[in-house]
């Protein structure tokens, strides 16, 4: 048993819209994302060269902000 469903214009109109209306915004999600990678690896990369060319106190106090840069990623932990 074949059930077709009727679907006016405007249906089709108000899916089509909704529709993209999703898409712009998932492209807009995955936008931001990308930009928060490009941040984050940027600055861990910093991390990691200022680790490597210091050391004793400076050192550790690098390695502290490298912590805190990953600790950032918790969403409920505050700097």
């Amino acid at each position: 048993m074949n059930i077709a469903l009727p679907i006016s214009g405007i249906d089709v109109q108000i899916y089509f819209l909704a529709g993209i209306v999703f898409v712009l915004l998932l492209i807009a999600v995955l936008i931001r994302f990308v930009q928060f990678l490009n941040t984050f690896s940027r600055t861990l990369q910093y991390l990691n060269d200022e680790i490597r060319r210091t050391e004793g106190r400076e050192q550790r106090y690098y390695i502290h902000k490298r912590k805190r840069l990953w600790l950032s990623l918790i969403p409920f932990v505050k700097s």
